[in-house]
């Protein structure tokens, strides 16, 4: 537009050439140039001061016009001016400012080789060009600002994208982060014009990658080569690991300290740049970015960067409170779950005072279903061999008539021998004959990882609680000290068992010599009611099936009271009964 308006002004004015000059600072700039005069090119820079005409023009805000620039008086008011009049060769010389708000922003001058100055028509007709070339300039100054303005609301919408794209990924990665860093060195790549974008993280002693955007197959492998690596001044990253700030090496080859070179060769980059990623002040990672160009990047990109650092520790430390928070709710529901099993086998004895099997049955489900193993078996002990009374679960059982012996090699075996708990997390792993049963066992019922813990009644083995996976691993120690706690409980309750039947007992026993006591002192006459009593408790007492008082006269043995026969085996009894002592009779037999 200006080189369109010297053209005109020249050509209208009747002049050799014309040039449009604007204001730089404390210098007025050549835009435009038209015709064959030269001596100041485009680009060139003319001071602005009153020794020049073109300076004066600038300062007063008026129009010049110098009949002869030769004149020894011009050269005498503007002794500046003299080089230029003399390089150029012009005579005559119109200069009209640009006036933007009276403020003089550039000059419009048209020359002539000869003396010949310009009529009023022209002279007009040059300040209505200056004033086109306002209105030119003015138009240029809207449009880059426009421009400028539309440009940083472009950059800063897709910041505010990636930013949204981000924390999007943020809320739906609690777990794991490993989506963000990617999200992160995505977008850093792409709105820093970067060729690629790199995430690290550091662990207070390695600087480890993580993950990057834009590197290729050759760049990735050499960066795996290079890392894990400790912070140092020899790269961009680790100065801002060490310095706890933006690290900015425009030019790789250029930077003394840069002690990656290998890496930056193969890769292609020149300039790069590294913002760490800080938590309570202490550097836990670092993004990056870098371009084959040299000093590539921007304050404003270097800024964003920095943003995309700070969402990167709120990623961090969100997944870090979930799984800690999770961890937690882990926590309380195991304890919750145990307490509950706890309960209720606690509930299951209470109710169960003289029946031990759904105790067990209890102990071997809870066992099972809060150790994470897929089944759980409970062993007494009997002489040399464990027999089976209680199991959960789908392996393969033991028939009802086999047992185990008591032996080192069996992993309940060695439970019971060492009165201590074993723990196999992976039988195959076990060397040489090592559990030789148990692995015979395991590939015949299809387990590898076992957990088994004796059964002490006053440091004595009563029985074993195993727990068996078929898969390899350990038990946690919380899982262990759940089966160590279960096999307490099944003491306990074989324990209350026995102790409870031995009082049922007891008590039984007292009430039959009580109600035999009653029936002879009821009974003062006749002795017959009497030995039906004894008769009767006895069969109660020892759970037979038949019961008898026999008599004995000194000669012959009598029936004194019989019960629990059937009326035929009755009628046999009084049909061999009484009956001489040799016929039988060892009880009467000293």
């Amino acid at each position: 537009m200006l080189h369109a308006i010297a053209e005109s002004a020249a050509r209208l004015s009747n002049a050799n050439d014309a040039v449009i000059l604007q204001v730089e600072g404390e210098f007025l700039k050549v835009v435009a140039q038209y015709g064959p005069l030269s001596g100041v090119p485009i680009g060139e820079l003319l001071p602005i001061r009153r020794t020049m005409i073109t300076g004066t023009a600038i300062l007063d805000r008026r129009t010049m016009h110098i009949h002869d620039g030769a004149s020894e008086e011009v050269n005498t008011e503007f002794p500046d001016n003299k080089q230029y009049q003399k390089r150029i060769g012009y005579r005559t010389i119109l200069i009209t400012p640009f006036l933007r708000e009276d403020c003089a922003i550039g000059v419009i001058a048209i020359r002539r080789i000869e003396v010949a100055p310009f009529s009023d028509k022209q002279i007009e007709l040059i300040r209505t060009f200056a004033d086109q070339a306002v209105i030119a300039i003015e138009n240029v100054r809207l449009f880059k600002e426009l421009e400028e303005r539309n440009k940083a609301l472009t950059e800063a919408l897709e910041q505010q994208t990636a930013t949204s794209e981000i924390l999007r990924v943020i809320s739906q990665s609690q777990r794991d982060v490993q989506p963000v860093f990617e999200a992160i060195a995505g977008n850093a790549r792409r709105l820093c014009k970067a060729s690629w974008a790199v995430f690290y993280t550091f662990d207070g002693e390695l600087i480890r990658y993580a993950t990057t955007d834009g590197m290729s197959r050759e760049a990735i492998e050499a960066t795996h080569r290079t890392f894990p690596m400790p912070p140092s001044r020899g790269s961009a990253l680790g100065r801002a690991i060490l310095t706890r700030a933006i690290a900015y090496i425009p030019d790789v080859r250029e930077d003394a300290e840069y002690r990656l070179e290998s890496l930056a060769q193969t890769a292609g980059y020149r300039s790069t740049v590294s913002v760490p990623i800080l938590r309570d002040e202490k550097p836990i990672g670092a993004i990056s970015v870098s371009s084959t160009e040299p000093s590539m990047f921007s304050e404003r990109q270097i800024a964003m960067l920095q943003t995309f650092a700070d969402q990167a520790v709120i990623a961090i430390e969100n997944v870090r409170l979930f799984k800690e928070l999770e961890e937690r709710n882990k926590a309380l529901t195991e304890s919750l779950e145990q307490q509950t099993a706890t309960s209720e086998i606690l509930r299951v004895i209470s109710s169960s005072p003289t029946d031990l099997q759904p105790v067990l049955d209890t102990v071997s489900r809870n066992a099972a279903a809060l150790c994470g193993a897929k089944d759980a078996a409970i062993f007494r002990v009997e002489g040399d061999v464990l027999r089976l009374v209680a199991a959960s679960g789908p392996l393969p059982r033991l028939g009802p008539d086999e047992t185990i012996p008591i032996h080192r090699d069996s992993i309940n075996g060695r439970a019971v021998l060492e009165r201590r708990l074993v723990h196999v997390p992976d039988l195959l792993a076990e060397p040489g004959e090592e559990f030789a049963i148990a692995k015979a066992l395991g590939s015949r019922l299809g387990f590898r990882a076992a957990l088994a813990a004796p059964m002490l009644r006053e440091g004595i083995p009563t029985g074993v609680i195993i727990i068996e996976r078929a898969e390899p691993g350990p038990f946690s120690d919380k899982q262990i000290e759940v089966i160590k706690t279960f096999a307490d409980q099944a003491v306990i309750a074989i324990e209350n068992t026995r102790l409870f039947k031995e009082l049922q007992e007891r008590l039984e026993q007292q009430t039959a010599t009580s109600e035999i006591l009653r029936v002879i002192s009821q009974s003062q006459s006749d002795v017959q009611p009497v030995f039906e009593t004894i008769a009767e408790n006895a069969r109660k007492l020892c759970e037979a099936t038949f019961s008898g008082v026999l008599r004995f006269d000194g000669e012959v043995i009598h029936v004194a009271a019989a019960v629990g026969y059937s009326p035929e085996a009755l009628e046999a009894v009084h049909r061999t009964f009484p009956m001489p002592l040799s016929r039988g009779g060892r009880a009467f037999v000293p």
